[in-house]
């Protein structure tokens, strides 16, 4: 019989996904709306031009925190892809798509044009990356998962991983996933135990987590 904290646990999980399936419908109604206007392109730095760069002014108003310390070209070197988003054919944003040491596919970057938010457009990469590029994970700070836990498993990503050698603070970064063989249910209250722990803790060591 399932102890109380885990059915707790549970209730919590399935708050989260019953929120999710509401807006879930929702936004793949909006998506598949806009679907025939938008292209992905394979792109490069002439492309993304400017966008790089506005993508880390962006970040850094929103609270994160780095800075390009190279140039796209470099970005790409590293072994990343990048795609650009066509909408009614006008370049309205980019996504990179990088490896992990197993070689599984996760995103790492998206970025819109400022002109061209609003139009569901980062869901819509989030949502190609996973469904056309096997993506399992995208990376964000916790400030970005935080409170947006219904939206992310709405797009398929429903379990969350720390990352080795990152803290728990608002502008470390996680992972939320797709994979359902690792992390955990991503749910406010995993997120805020997780966060917690990882601040206390090396995970490094401990081995709390599995690499996607």
């Amino acid at each position: 019989m399932a102890s109380t904290k885990q059915m707790q646990a549970r209730a919590k999980t399935l708050k989260v996904a019953k929120k999710a399936q509401v807006i879930g419908s929702a936004l793949m109604d909006r998506l598949d709306a806009i679907a025939d206007v938008c292209d992905m392109v394979p792109a490069g730095p002439k492309l993304v031009g400017n966008m790089y760069n506005d993508f880390h002014d962006d970040y850094v108003k929103t609270g994160d925190t780095g800075s390009v310390k190279h140039s796209f070209s470099d970005y790409l070197d590293s072994g990343r892809r990048a795609f650009v988003i066509m909408y009614n054919k006008r370049i309205a944003g980019f996504i990179t798509l990088a490896q992990t040491l197993t070689n599984k596919t996760y995103v790492e970057l998206v970025y819109v044009k400022p002109e061209f938010r609003g139009k569901d457009l980062s869901s819509l990469m989030y949502m190609w990356a996973r469904q056309e590029q096997d993506a399992e994970a995208v990376e964000l700070s916790y400030q970005r998962i935080s409170g947006k836990e219904h939206y992310w498993t709405a797009l398929g990503f429903n379990r969350f991983c720390p990352i080795p050698g990152q803290l728990g603070t608002k502008i470390a970064l996680g992972l939320v996933s797709s994979n359902p063989k690792i992390g955990w249910d991503l749910t406010p209250q995993n997120l805020r135990e997780i966060r917690s722990y990882v601040n206390t803790h090396d995970i490094r060591k401990t081995g709390t987590t599995v690499s996607i």
